[in-house]
């Protein structure tokens, strides 16, 4: 599934508003999400909270309106306090974008998330790193 407001044939209304780049936090349900642009063409979304079946759509509208078809983007999930099943399906959809569209993409993993990665067999699956810092020089390392 792609990025969308429509899922299961039903559209819906997004939970959150989006705020603009490097602007006030947006809040939905349990969740926080922010979002900034690191140097040129590497978009940081961080995320707080809860990531469950009331948050997940909001999460998902969020992140997916960040992601640009140039540059780079980073999903920080490092301050994550519990993330369920539909926050699985969110990084499904995004991880299924980003690699659909050629993107460069990395996600940084708190104990939440990696747990929930590994119960689900997918620790490996997805391009995780300790630090935005690793991330980068993962990329750096690549192109250099």
């Amino acid at each position: 599934m792609a990025c969308s407001g429509t899922e299961f044939g039903t559209t819906y209304k997004p939970r959150v508003t989006l705020a603009a780049v490097g602007s006030a936090p947006t809040r939905c349900a349990s969740a926080e999400f922010t979002s900034e642009r690191l140097g040129s063409g590497v978009m940081l979304v961080g995320v707080r909270g809860e990531i469950d079946l009331f948050s997940a759509p909001g999460f998902r509208d969020y992140v997916c309106t960040r992601i640009s078809p140039e540059g780079q983007f980073i999903l920080d999930m490092s301050k994550v306090d519990f993330i369920g099943t539909a926050g699985l399906s969110v990084l499904d959809t995004v991880h299924a974008t980003n690699v659909r569209d050629g993107r460069t993409w990395a996600m940084i993993c708190g104990r939440p998330v990696y747990r929930l990665l590994r119960a689900a067999g997918q620790e490996s699956s997805f391009p995780c790193f300790a630090s935005v810092d690793s991330a980068l020089g993962a990329w750096h390392g690549r192109t250099a």
